[in-house]
């Protein structure tokens, strides 16, 4: 009964209160002609998968001017594109959640299509029910939901990753602690939270291989958030993140956006799902359409036979020496 009760209020609040003041800020501020506003939601994959397929979304519609709304973590990625994206408009958390409310509506979605120059890109609307459906798809992914199902694009269209700018990153390097080809970067953290994976899998890990002689930082992207025993804390910018992890042997995580961004650099990526996680083929890191060095691992709740898998998994595939 709660759960039913916690379901209708939530259809309640999106159909009266957002969804009405979401499509009035669209249609008040999206009206610049010949111009189509891409709005990711933000979450990093969906930001990186939406912004990789800008350009052949622009060739497909003939779309003279394309502006990206977004908050403002994410606009240095969007500043990656310089080719496909013409325009920002940054906007606030509240603002965001107003615009993505309309296209979680069924009713202000169908309003939504007509205004063909504002496109909202949040896979999990797409799904009947929620994220859970997603078990019943088997072939589908997250990086084909939206090239396929919301850009509307084919398989011979191609992705493109963020764009690198001619720049010296020995001092980013320094300040952030990176030694060459012998850092390990952890991510025990998902959405701002722990992920419900036992912490002392990343303790086994960072101890194992500290001794081992590489340096270990733990990502932190909140001010909670505590970085793993024997680590140091890596506090970045998206942007930063991806310039750095080319340079370091491997990042190990639950799975998350992190892990595409720092696995669209070029480095080895190890991802890690709870023993009860039903979305392993629709977030698989393989899908990846570029040069994959994309790894992943089930936990079985058996620690001894977990670490020990994860230790042959990153001896079998870790980069190691100086990266140029």
């Amino acid at each position: 009964f709660l759960g039913a009760f916690k379901y209708l209020f939530k259809r309640f609040y999106l159909t009266v209160i957002f969804g009405p003041l979401g499509l009035f800020y669209l249609l008040t501020r999206f009206r610049e002609k010949n111009t189509c506003y891409v709005v990711p939601c933000p979450h990093i994959g969906d930001v990186l998968f939406t912004f990789g397929y800008l350009n052949a979304y622009k060739n497909k519609n003939n779309i003279k001017r394309l502006v990206v709304v977004c908050t403002k973590s994410f606009k240095e990625l969007a500043q990656m594109y310089p080719d496909d994206v013409d325009d920002i408009f940054v906007v606030s958390d509240y603002v965001m959640n107003l615009i993505l409310s309309v296209d979680a509506s069924y009713f202000y979605a169908l309003i939504l299509k007509k205004l063909s120059h504002v496109l909202i890109i949040v896979p999990p609307n797409h799904f009947r029910g929620d994220f859970s459906e997603i078990s019943r798809f088997p072939g589908v992914t997250l990086i084909g939901s939206i090239k396929y199902g919301i850009l509307g694009l084919e398989e011979k269209d191609s992705f493109a990753p963020p764009v690198k700018q001619d720049e010296d990153v020995g001092e980013l390097l320094d300040r952030l602690g990176i030694i060459s080809g012998k850092t390990i970067i952890l991510s025990p953290y998902i959405h701002g939270r722990e992920a419900g994976i036992d912490i002392s899998i990343f303790e086994a890990i960072s101890s194992r291989y500290g001794d081992l002689g590489y340096k270990v930082l733990t990502n932190v992207s909140a001010n909670w958030h505590k970085p793993i025993r024997k680590t140091k804390a890596l506090c970045c910018t998206l942007r930063e993140a991806y310039l750095i992890s080319e340079y370091c042997s491997c990042v190990i995580g639950i799975r998350s956006g992190f892990l595409d961004l720092t696995l669209l650099s070029g480095t080895m990526v190890l991802a890690l799902y709870q023993s009860n996680h039903t979305g392993t083929d629709y977030f698989d890191l393989r899908a990846m359409p570029i040069v994959n060095y994309g790894l992943q691992y089930r936990l079985t709740d058996d620690f001894d036979n977990d670490i020990t898998s994860i230790y042959e998994i990153i001896d079998n595939n870790l980069v190691q020496g100086e990266k140029s």
